[in-house]
């Protein structure tokens, strides 16, 4: 179910985009839209927006210690741009999920169709030990990088939440 949400009158005008509370709300509603995105079966694009919630609170983090806003879609690049505390925490507790979402994610996942999804899913390797065809390997797949963009999306609210209560 989707929730619908408040945005500020600066927000619905579209402004405020890169500010690090609007990114950080839209980070919550991507890993939502990834699970229902999942449930419909549209593997591509579910894969693609969890990526994206990842992507959206390193990009708060970052703007929040100053560092200016780009159009570059690279985790990695993101990510170290962000307080060593949420580095720690991802590279540590979450670092397989972390490696996994980073050899499966990239921008252009958006333009991929199921095959080109398929083929780039087989070329990296990322359909070994799935049992059954196309769509047992698609599903799996976007299922895992749902999971693994959950479990770092997750160590990003905690840290989100501490570095909120110290303020």
């Amino acid at each position: 179910m989707i929730v619908a949400r408040r945005t500020s009158k600066r927000t619905q005008r579209g402004e405020g985009s890169h500010d690090p509370r609007v990114l950080y709300a839209a980070s919550i509603e991507r890993i939502e839209e990834s699970e229902l995105l999942i449930c419909e079966g549209r593997w591509s694009l579910s894969m693609y927006v969890a990526g994206l919630a990842v992507e959206s609170p390193l990009q708060a983090f970052a703007t929040r210690m100053g560092e200016p806003h780009d159009a570059r879609h690279s985790l990695d690049k993101w990510l170290n741009k962000c307080p060593a505390a949420l580095v720690d925490a991802i590279r540590g507790r979450a670092s397989t999920q972390w490696s996994e979402l980073n050899t499966m994610w990239s921008n252009d996942l958006r333009y991929l169709s199921e095959s080109g999804l398929l083929g780039r899913i087989r070329d990296r390797k990322h359909d070994r030990g799935i049992k059954g065809g196309r769509d047992s390997v698609l599903r799996v797949c976007a299922r895992r990088c749902a999971d693994d963009a959950r479990a770092v999306h997750n160590r990003g609210l905690l840290q989100w939440h501490r570095d909120s209560s110290r303020s």
